[in-house]
């Protein structure tokens, strides 16, 4: 009979980086011309990324949150560089094991 466990699970701030692969589609007269289009600040950027490949997730941080301090962070208005969705009940945005695996 296998022991189950019985610690009671902790909520955690895993802060990571998305990773993608980004192709373009440039014409232009030489290859160093072609990457200052690509660099082009976003405002300035004149052409849409021609293929993606999503590489992976680079964990950047991770550190022990309170409910209290999740709540309050989920619901938070006054930091608009963080995008999320403060809509959704919070508990549908914690990621969790499926099926103890």
């Amino acid at each position: 009979m296998s022991k189950k466990n019985t610690t009671t699970p902790k909520l955690f701030i895993v802060e990571t980086l998305h990773t993608f692969r980004m192709r373009y589609l440039v014409e232009s007269e030489t290859a160093e011309e072609a990457e200052k289009i690509v660099d082009m600040p976003p405002a300035d950027q004149i052409i849409e990324e021609w293929q993606q490949k999503y590489v992976g997730d680079t964990i950047l941080t991770s550190e022990p949150i309170s409910r209290k301090e999740a709540e309050e962070m989920h619901t938070e208005k006054n930091d608009s560089s963080w995008v999320g969705s403060p809509w959704m009940p919070l508990d549908s945005m914690i990621r969790r094991l499926k099926n103890g695996v």
